[in-house]
């Protein structure tokens, strides 16, 4: 695919992720799917780690907003 940098956790760092496109995570997916549990984990909503008030957890809002600005 091309994508450039090193491997960056959203878990424990912040935006600008050292300028990386290559994010990753150790969360498990909200939904567990099985043979695919963290297939879609990163993609569809269902998937994607909450909080306790059910939103999205902020360490992906975030990764998200970073890899579409920029």
């Amino acid at each position: 695919m091309g994508i450039t940098g090193n491997a960056v956790s959203i878990d424990n760092n912040s935006s600008p992720y050292s300028l990386t496109h290559k994010l990753t995570t150790s969360a498990t997916a909200a939904f567990l799917l099985s043979g695919w549990s963290n297939h879609n984990i990163t993609c569809l909503d269902q998937y994607v780690p909450k909080d306790r008030q059910g939103a999205v957890a902020s360490s992906f809002a975030n990764a998200w907003t970073y890899l579409i600005s920029y």
